[in-house]
C-alpha cells in the first residue's frame, strides 16, 4: 500500500525534482489538486519556520476537509476532491514505524513501502464517498523552503529569495526570476570571482496528516536539510532550471546548474541533498 505525499506547491519544475529523487515510493498531489488549500504567507525567518509553517498548515486543512483518505484514482488524475472515511493501516514496514513513532495514533505512522511487494491496488481503490476503513494508507505533506546565501551580502537575499527584487516592482509576493537574478549581479558588480562564495540551502518540512477527528497534529513535525556550495557567476547561463540556477555554478563544475540539466541538478542540488536526508531516515 502506497503512501499519499502531498507535495506543497504549485511549482511545476519543484514538483518534478522531487517526484526524480524519490522515485515511485510515493502517491503524489501537489497543491494544483487542492484549489481551496490556504494560502500561506511565509513570515518566518529561517527556512525552516516557513517551511514548517507551510506544512503543518496543509495537514491541518487536509484533515480537517476530510480529502486526506483513500480515494479513488481517477478522481485524483482529474483534481477531484475526495471524501472518504480512514482507518487503520496495514501491516508490514508502516505498522513497524509505529515504533519509533509511539505519539502517532494507529493508522497515522511514518514510512514508505519501498523494497515490499505492493498490495492489491483494487482494495485501496474507493469511489467517493464509501468507506474502508481496515485499508486507509497514511498521507504527508512536505513542505520546503530554500533560497541562496550569498557570502558577499551577509547570507542575503536567504529566506527572501523568491521575493528578493519584489519591493522594487512594488509586488507584495514573488519577483520574476530575471527580476530577482538583475538585481543579485547589479549587487555583486565590483566583487571578485573568488569572493563570489554562495549556496543554495534546502530544507523540508514532513508533517503526518491526523486523524480527521482530531484538531491535533499526530506527530511531531520532521525536518531535513540539504546544502549546495558553489559560486555565483559574472553573467546568467543555461535554459535549465529555474530561480538562480542560471548564475549559480556549483562547486567542482565550470557550468551553472541551468547549463548542467536535471540529472546532474537532480543529484547534486540542495533540494536533492535534503531530499536523499529524508530518504534515509524514513524509509527502510
Amino acid at each position: 500500500m502506497t503512501p499519499h505525499l502531498v507535495i506543497a506547491t504549485r511549482n511545476a519544475h519543484k514538483v518534478d525534482e522531487i517526484k526524480a529523487v524519490l522515485g515511485e515510493r510515493f502517491a503524489y498531489h501537489t497543491l494544483r489538486e487542492f484549489p481551496d488549500a490556504p494560502e500561506v504567507e511565509e513570515t518566518g525567518n529561517t527556512f525552516e519556520a516557513n517551511a514548517r509553517l507551510k506544512s503543518e498548515a496543509l495537514a491541518r486543512w487536509l484533515a480537517a476537509t476530510r480529502v486526506a483518505q483513500p480515494m479513488n484514482h481517477a478522481s485524483v488524475a482529474a483534481g477531484v476532491p475526495p471524501a472518504v472515511e480512514g482507518g487503520v493501516s496495514p501491516p508490514g514496514i508502516l505498522g513497524q514505524a509505529l515504533q519509533s513513532h509511539p505519539h502517532l495514533p494507529p493508522g497515522r505512522m511514518p514510512g514508505s513501502t519501498a523494497g515490499v511487494p505492493p498490495a492489491d491496488t483494487k482494495s485501496d481503490v474507493s469511489a467517493p464517498g464509501t468507506t474502508h476503513p481496515s485499508t486507509a494508507t497514511p498521507w504527508f505533506v512536505l513542505a520546503d523552503d530554500s533560497g541562496l546565501e550569498v557570502d558577499a551580502l551577509g547570507g542575503a537575499p536567504g529566506v527572501q529569495s523568491a521575493r528578493f527584487a519584489a519591493p522594487e516592482f512594488g509586488l507584495e509576493g514573488n519577483a520574476p526570476d530575471g527580476a530577482n537574478n538583475a538585481k543579485l549581479l547589479r549587487l555583486l558588480v565590483h566583487i571578485p570571482e573568488a569572493s563570489r562564495t554562495a549556496r543554495f540551502r534546502c530544507v523540508l518540512a514532513v508533517t503526518a496528516v491526523a486523524d480527521p477527528a482530531s484538531k491535533a497534529l499526530p506527530a511531531p513535525t520532521r525536518f531535513f536539510s540539504g546544502a549546495c556550495e558553489g559560486r555565483i557567476g559574472f553573467v546568467p547561463r543555461g535554459s535549465h532550471g529555474f530561480g538562480y540556477d542560471p548564475l549559480f555554478i556549483p562547486s567542482g563544475f565550470t557550468e551553472t546548474l541551468a547549463e548542467l540539466g536535471d540529472a546532474t541538478k537532480n543529484r547534486i542540488s540542495h533540494r536533492s541533498h535534503a531530499l536523499q536526508a529524508f530518504l534515509a531516515q524514513w524509509l527502510p
